[in-house]
């Protein structure tokens, strides 16, 4: 075991932040975010819709009944 350094060493790499950076760089986050979730449920939506044309358009066949 070491002993620990003094206080006044460790670097402090955030603290020259204003609260408006902070608050700035929140806001982009979470739009950053909210933009990720939109763009995936968007995808979604469009694979899930193509899908259902597609079993639209091919409906199941009976395969005894055609014989």
């Amino acid at each position: 075991m070491k002993e620990a350094t003094e206080p006044t060493n460790i670097l402090w790499e955030n603290r020259h932040f204003t609260d408006q950076e902070r608050w700035t760089r929140t806001i982009h986050a979470l739009l950053l975010i909210f933009l990720l979730v939109f763009a995936s449920f968007a995808i979604i939506y469009y694979v899930k819709v193509t899908a259902l044309l597609i079993a639209l358009k091919y409906p199941n066949v009976d395969c005894v009944s055609v014989k």
